[in-house]
């Protein structure tokens, strides 16, 4: 059996890594905050817009690359910070900057992420992105930037979007606590969990939303803005990214990027219609880490490119910008 076959959506390998985690893990991985309300407002939203199919229009040859800010991708897609990578999987940013420079598409680290930017520097490719947490000391923000740029990463993507800790009540309620520690509740989930613990223990391992204003960020001299709400996982009662993108998009001219709620093609054609220049997945890249290891993120590139060839061909759109102005309904 093919792995098409097996793993044919991002669903299939969510269901797996659920099985394959431990509980602690999963609940850090799948979980926002509060009840999740913005988690499942981001779903709702993004279902809400329709195309109409386009039929009687011959054969269709739809490219997926683009340009986006002087450079061209295989595809409007990326991949965004998720901080402790290394908890889904060993090695997990070194296996996704890997990914992401075999599929041409940038590949972003986070500031908290389990590995630095000298341990990640041999897999990057030429898309390579580093998220900053500004730290108050300008000492250590300097440093910080400079060991980035050293290590390969060009592209620095200003984080400003958390004014306080949310509780994440899933996370709480798994035991996980900050920093990790290795209580016995923990220990017996991974027990339970096999082929994450050997895989842990044979491991080697050593937005991000930009806001919503826009004025001052422009003045600021920054090349491009990123829209999210953190995938749900700091305020339960902030408004769907989706819905906030349109706004943005009538009051600058600057290329937008967007994360959130992302699942396949279908989706990222969704985003682009709505004003998104460039479209991010955090949880995505780390279902597939949990469900198959190191081949799950270029499994993952493989089911993304499918699925926007697939859905373009439904709407015979040779370029993915070619789906702006399309929309027949959406949710507002």
């Amino acid at each position: 059996m093919t792995l098409d076959a097996t793993y044919l959506a991002l669903a299939d390998l969510r269901a797996r890594a659920k099985r394959r985690l431990p509980h602690f893990v999963w609940e850090y991985l799948d979980s926002g905050t509060g009840v999740d309300r913005v988690a499942a407002r981001n779903r709702a939203v993004l279902d809400a817009i329709e195309f109409m199919p386009a039929i009687l229009r011959g054969e269709i040859d739809a490219s997926t690359e683009v340009e986006f800010l002087g450079a061209t991708l295989d595809m409007p897609v990326g991949i965004a910070p998720v901080g402790m990578s290394g908890l889904i999987w060993p090695d997990a940013e070194r296996i996704l900057a890997r990914a992401a420079s075999k599929a041409g598409i940038p590949y972003t680290l986070s500031t908290v992420a389990s590995q630095t930017p000298d341990d990640v520097s041999s897999a990057l490719g030429e898309h390579a992105w580093f998220q900053l947490y500004p730290p108050r000391d300008p000492e250590v923000r300097r440093d910080m930037l400079r060991r980035a740029w050293e290590a390969g990463f060009h592209t620095a993507v200003l984080t400003a979007d958390l004014p306080a800790a949310s509780r994440r009540e899933r996370q709480i309620r798994s035991g996980l606590t900050q920093p990790p520690k290795l209580t016995p509740r923990i220990l017996a989930q991974v027990a339970i969990r096999p082929a994450w613990a050997m895989a842990m223990a044979a491991g080697t391992s050593i937005d991000r939303g930009m806001g919503m204003g826009m004025a001052p960020l422009e003045k600021a001299g920054v090349d491009a803005l990123w829209v999210s709400n953190h995938g749900g996982r700091q305020f339960d009662g902030a408004p769907s990214g989706l819905t906030m993108l349109p706004k943005i998009r009538a009051k600058t001219d600057l290329p937008l990027v967007f994360d959130g709620a992302v699942e396949g093609g279908l989706d990222i054609l969704r985003a682009i219609a709505m004003g998104a220049d460039l479209v991010m997945l955090g949880r995505g890249w780390h279902y597939a880490l949990g469900a198959m290891g190191r081949d799950g993120p270029a499994h993952l590139a493989h089911i993304l490119k499918s699925d926007l060839i697939s859905n373009m061909g439904q709407m015979a759109l040779s370029r993915v910008w070619d789906v702006r102005g399309k929309i027949i309904e959406s949710l507002e």
